[in-house]
């Protein structure tokens, strides 16, 4: 359901399929495909997942 490609460049291109899925499973994706591409594991990556899915959601970001 989503693809990380990387680029000799540097850049990195996430694509999430999104016909025929519940709004919340594409960006859960989105999200898990920014992860990766960044590179983030463990607290780091569980406190970017937080964050982002409580602002996808409409909640307002707890400080840093």
């Amino acid at each position: 359901m989503r693809t990380l490609r990387r680029y000799p460049d540097g850049h990195c291109l996430v694509s999430v399929q999104s016909r025929g899925r519940p709004a919340a499973d594409v960006l859960a994706d989105m999200v898990e495909g920014l992860l990766i591409a960044n590179q983030l594991h463990g607290v780091a990556a569980a406190s970017s997942r937080a964050r982002m899915l409580e602002m996808l959601a409409g909640a307002p970001p707890r400080a840093a």
